[in-house]
């Protein structure tokens, strides 16, 4: 009998309840069940009396013995094959742009390195569907994406919520915004994007979560932003802010790195944050549901929950 069926004989007797152990498995309980009774067939014995309630058979018992030291065999076993496999070992992760820069500034690859010093990680910039197709096919181990897309062949753990505020200069709102200067004390309180619609936008590339955003909001608003520009880099977003030919959507925690750029141009910016559209986008941790990982992939994953929250 192959040990993915006692593992989840295992769960399910730890449970005592075949929903609960479907949901910690991430499968449907049809499924779940499924499984059991194709374990029942295959040993030709009754596991569980089902009702009232879910009990253990003698038979049962002495199955849950036996799979319990499969269980823990099957993990030696892992770990003496991981000992032994020195550089081969290897992690694929395929990430959304954006997080590139949250894994290098945590320098969570540099803890990762203390652990498993000879464990090659592979990491591959792919869009947020690419990733759960890869994670899905086997092609890659893990995923860190900005969008939750529903699949109960995978499962999704927060990791952060990257925000936004609007970037923009004296200049630009004495030529846009009919009542400058006042309107500076309102928009401290939050702006709205549509009232910003004349104003030049520098913006994201369509490939990022932000403009998707941006994009829905301006269909069910149906009106569009006079862009001028997508992807600019960041110190040309600083520029063009600060020299006042238009407005920008920055990131929060990096407004530090644009108004030492903008000082060092000798300029500067006001920054508002936003009350509509609601400019929060999350990241996840993406992996398989019901599904073993090798030691080293899953001391990956929990140095990336742990670094990037």
């Amino acid at each position: 009998m192959q040990y993915p069926y006692l593992k989840y004989f295992i769960i399910t007797a730890e449970h005592m309840s075949i929903s609960k152990a479907a949901e910690a498995i991430h499968i449907s309980q049809q499924g779940l069940s499924s499984y059991i009774r194709r374990l029942e067939s295959y040993y030709q014995v009754e596991l569980f009396t089902r009702k009232p309630e879910l009990v253990l058979t003698p038979a049962g018992k002495t199955l849950l013995e036996k799979a319990v030291i499969i269980d823990q065999a099957f993990e030696e076993l892992e770990r003496e094959l991981l000992d032994n496999r020195g550089k081969e070992q290897e992690v694929n992760v395929a990430i959304i742009t954006p997080a590139l820069r949250y894994v290098r500034e945590s320098k969570l690859l540099v803890q990762y390195r203390d652990y498993y010093p000879d464990t090659l990680v592979q990491m591959e910039d792919l869009t947020d569907e690419e990733i759960l197709k890869k994670v899905v096919d086997y092609s890659v181990d893990i995923g860190i994406t900005n969008e939750l897309i529903e699949d109960k062949r995978v499962e999704y753990h927060k990791l952060f919520t990257q925000r936004f505020v609007l970037a923009i200069s004296d200049k630009a709102l004495r030529k846009y915004i009919p009542d400058y200067p006042h309107c500076i004390e309102e928009f401290k309180h939050g702006v709205f994007l549509k009232d910003f619609l004349p104003v030049p936008y520098y913006g994201y590339p369509d490939s990022y979560a932000i403009s998707r955003i941006l994009k829905t909001f301006c269909e069910q608003q149906g009106i569009t932003f006079a862009t001028q520009m997508k992807n600019p880099s960041p110190k040309s977003s600083v520029q063009l802010v600060a020299l006042g030919h238009g407005f920008a959507i920055l990131v929060k925690d990096r407004l530090n790195v644009f108004r030492k750029e903008a000082k060092n141009l000798g300029l500067s910016f006001h920054t508002f944050p936003i009350l509509e559209p609601v400019l929060d986008v999350p990241y996840y941790l993406v992996r398989r549901a019901d599904y073993t990982y090798l030691p080293h992939i899953q001391k990956l994953m929990e140095l990336i929950q742990s670094a990037l929250k």
